[in-house]
């Protein structure tokens, strides 16, 4: 996403919080527990729209990957999902009984959490389908370029059909692995590598 949209977005999501704080006094207690969720919703959002500028990006899967690289039930399609719950719950509670409405933010939830799903499952089947080839670099060595933390992943340098590459990698080791380091790719995460620490 280009700055000045990801910008441009923010600006827009400050205005609906204005808005909402606004009239929060005013609301009834479950509008305020949706609401709540829906702003805390947005708030990650935010945050890993900032982390992701910086280079930084969040690999968490709470179940493995599908055959084409992307989980369902990852932070991105999750965050979706409270996203959608929260604000559509809160929006019809205003306008019609609990029960109706949290049938709707759940709907609402479930279609945001498919949106995503369906365009990070784009993503990776572009970036596996393009000119690299990243399937190329399983079983393969390569050199670790910033320290691949259990929790946030790094940068491995490997060879691939397009020559040395720097991309994303994953690792299930609980000890980071350091800059330097030889590793083995394993197979695909998604868009990252998950590798393995080659002299452990």
């Amino acid at each position: 996403m280009p700055r000045y949209k990801f910008w441009k977005l923010i600006r827009s999501k400050m205005n609906l919080l204005v808005a909402l704080a606004i009239d929060w006094e005013g609301y009834l207690p479950a509008q305020r527990v949706f609401y709540g969720i829906g702003c805390l919703a947005a708030l990650v959002i935010v945050v890993l729209g900032l982390l992701q500028l910086i280079g930084m990006e969040v690999h968490t899967d709470i179940d493995h990957p599908d055959h084409d690289g992307a989980s369902l039930f990852s932070v991105k399609p999750i965050i979706g999902f409270f996203f959608g719950f929260g604000w559509a719950g809160g929006y019809c509670l205003g306008r019609m009984s609990f029960l109706p409405a949290a049938a709707l933010a759940v709907m609402a939830g479930a279609l945001f959490m498919l949106t995503i799903w369906g365009i990070v499952r784009t993503f990776v089947h572009f970036q596996n389908d393009g000119s690299m080839k990243l399937d190329s670099a399983i079983g393969k060595d390569g050199v670790v370029y910033t320290t691949i933390d259990p929790a946030k992943g790094g940068l491995v340098q490997v060879t691939l059909n397009t020559g040395l590459e720097t991309l994303a990698a994953v690792t299930r080791e609980t000890r980071p692995i350091s800059t330097g380091r030889t590793v083995t790719v394993i197979k695909l995460d998604g868009p990252n590598l998950l590798v393995e620490s080659k002299n452990p």
